[in-house]
């Protein structure tokens, strides 16, 4: 899967706030995350930052929206189709994965 990196200049930011969303939701899946972010994108824990705003499009080339390749990992590795999620965003998935293994 190709990396979606995208350098920006310090004069963009000079001068200007960053802020950053909240994480508690994605924080009460503990361990499920970083295994979620290796086993789908090859992403170490300190490799990625996600936040509960953070969304499968985040994980995608710039110049596409597809989520198509990702979905057929997640639901090879997880046995979630996109059917049974309500969002792309991370913690949708999240709590479905977790949802499913409740019920195993």
């Amino acid at each position: 899967m190709k990396r979606r990196l995208k350098r920006v200049s310090g004069d963009v930011l000079s001068g200007k706030r960053l802020t950053f969303a909240p994480t508690d939701q994605v924080e009460s899946f503990g361990v499920l995350v970083n295994e979620f972010m290796f086993s789908i994108f090859e992403l170490e824990p300190g490799e990625h930052m996600i936040t509960d705003e953070s969304d499968l499009l985040d994980f995608t080339p710039l110049d596409s929206s597809d989520t198509t390749e990702i979905w057929a990992r997640i639901t090879e590795l997880y046995g979630i189709p996109r059917s049974d999620v309500s969002s792309e965003r991370l913690i949708a998935v999240l709590a479905a994965i977790q949802q499913k293994r409740r019920l195993q």
